[in-house]
């Protein structure tokens, strides 16, 4: 999957999430499903937004540098290298998933529900981009041992 492509999902998951709670927010409140101060419901609208925030930098690591393409190369021949890249890999999407999951857990609630889900298509997108990084991994004939025995050595 090119880049700009992995970019546009996991921007388009963020405005989502950032978009539909705002719409949901506003929906409740003119239903009048929050007390009227205000107080109570600015905290968890700055939440998501914080939480967007945050998860930032790790969105940015898996839509322009988990691709293993560049990285694989340095590790051609296996064994420890393959799993630091797989380390990295997990190291790189647990953040992310874990954040996004707590949004789930967060937003799971009566008229809140809509939210829950945009934090949900976050969590599936993230989950494909994972599969397709660490297709891409397990490709490399390099980090195949298998392939690595039937290459005839120099020497």
């Amino acid at each position: 999957m090119k880049r700009w492509w992995r970019f546009l999902a996991l921007a388009i998951a963020v405005v989502l999430i950032n978009a539909v709670t705002q719409v949901v927010i506003e929906r409740n409140a003119i239903a009048g499903a929050y007390p009227p101060d205000g107080d109570s419901i600015a905290i968890p609208i700055v939440g998501t937004l914080l939480l967007s925030l945050i998860a930032s930098p790790w969105l940015l690591l898996i839509a322009f540098f988990s691709r293993i393409r560049t990285v694989r190369a340095y590790f051609l021949s296996g064994g420890v290298g393959c799993a630091l890249v797989t380390a990295g890999v997990v190291a790189l999407y647990l953040p992310a998933i874990l954040l996004a999951i707590g949004g789930i857990e967060y937003w799971a609630m009566p008229r809140h529900y809509e939210i829950a889900v945009a934090f949900g298509v976050s969590v599936f997108v993230l989950a494909v981009l994972a599969w397709d990084d660490f297709r891409t991994l397990r490709s490399n004939p390099a980090l195949n041992t298998d392939a690595r025995q039937e290459q005839p050595r120099a020497g």
